[in-house]
């Protein structure tokens, strides 16, 4: 009786200490084709489900597989949806604050909630959704990884029903396509903003700062050349089929790099925000300065400009003034409110003509 108690008791603590192998290293103890299904599960979250799904891999009787297949194509799903969603509030938010309010700069000031305090709500709320989808993927990672099926609320619901997962499977082969193209695109990119000179008749000039609307970050961070210059990609592409290798510069924005960019180019676009003073755009943001039509000095615009683009809010407000000055005929600028959004889709689909017009 004592030897059978002492041996029972070993055998829970061998199989304790094993149960405590496979926790501290689940692959290590299992057989080939268990680290197989693992693996795969595992990559179904980084990409490889679609290729998984028209291999017919979802037809077979692989319960932990079949699983993270459907829970990752779950989470394209709801990317897909929240992408939707943002796509619809955000020109929602355009046409009500356009159509329905388009305050003046001082309506604007005086607004109960402001604009900046929306964008930091919104910003917020962006990082929560974010961060909860994050915090419930990589629950589904360690899931696979440890050969487990977790079950994941709202996920879980969506990978049952077989239109939303088939939808998220074409959904993450189009993101996975897009990816490329960007990589492609984010190589080329770099080597172009490289390669870019100091003065060109082209000119895009981006502002430090003024980018997420989130406390110390709204004033400190500014985005690499090379990812400005991947954004303004089709504008970039057709000034350098227009004027050459040497026809397009990118520069931060100061009072030094406007007046050169008056001085020497032909095509100027301001990517700033709006100043305190009406029609004013933003130079710098620590510290604050402003620029306004009074502050061009006499003489210094060249012969050869031809087009600005000023994409601040309310710079518009002074058209007449910076015509004047610039002595311009032509040029795009806002007397309301204006969204990145239509910047860039200015950028990608209509700048490449008004380049093209150029003398």
């Amino acid at each position: 009786m004592k030897y059978s108690t002492t041996a029972k008791v070993s055998a829970q603590m061998t199989s304790a200490l094993r149960g405590r192998v496979y926790v501290a290293n689940p692959l290590s103890r299992i057989g080939v084709l268990e680290r197989k299904n693992r693996m795969l599960s595992v990559a179904c979250y980084f990409g490889l489900t679609p290729f998984l799904w028209f291999s017919g891999v979802i037809r077979q009787q692989n319960r932990l597989l079949n699983h993270h297949l459907l829970y990752s194509l779950a989470f394209s799903f709801t990317t897909l949806c929240f992408l939707v969603f943002d796509l619809a509030t955000d020109w929602i938010q355009y046409w009500v604050t356009i159509t329905l309010w388009n305050p003046t700069l001082a309506e604007y000031r005086a607004s109960v909630i402001p604009m900046g305090i929306i964008c930091e709500l919104m910003t917020f709320g962006l990082v929560l959704i974010i961060s909860i989808w994050g915090f419930a993927w990589l629950v589904g990672v360690i899931g696979a990884w440890r050969g487990r099926t977790p079950h994941i609320p709202i996920i879980s619901s969506v990978a049952s029903s077989y239109q939303a997962v088939r939808l998220g499977m074409y959904w993450s082969l189009f993101v996975e396509f897009v990816l490329v193209l960007l990589i492609g695109l984010g190589v080329r990119s770099v080597q172009v903003a490289n390669s870019l000179p100091e003065k060109g008749d082209v000119y895009i000039l981006y502002t430090q700062g003024g980018y997420i609307p989130i406390g110390g970050l709204y004033k400190t961070y500014t985005p690499p050349r090379w990812a400005v210059t991947m954004a303004f990609h089709p504008l970039i592409q057709a000034g350098l089929e227009k004027y050459g290798s040497q026809g397009v510069t990118i520069l931060p924005l100061s009072e030094v790099t406007f007046n050169e960019a008056i001085q020497n180019g032909r095509f100027i676009f301001v990517a700033s925000h709006g100043g305190y003073s009406s029609g004013a755009f933003t130079i710098s943001n620590q510290p604050y300065k402003e620029y306004l039509p009074t502050d061009v000095v006499s003489g210094q615009v060249g012969q050869q400009l031809q087009y600005v683009y000023f994409a601040g809010c309310w710079t518009g407000d002074l058209e007449s003034e910076w015509r004047q000055v610039l002595d311009l005929d032509d040029g795009e600028m806002f007397n309301r409110l204006s969204f990145v959004d239509e910047h860039m889709l200015w950028v990608w689909f209509e700048s490449p003509g008004v380049i093209a017009g150029l003398n």
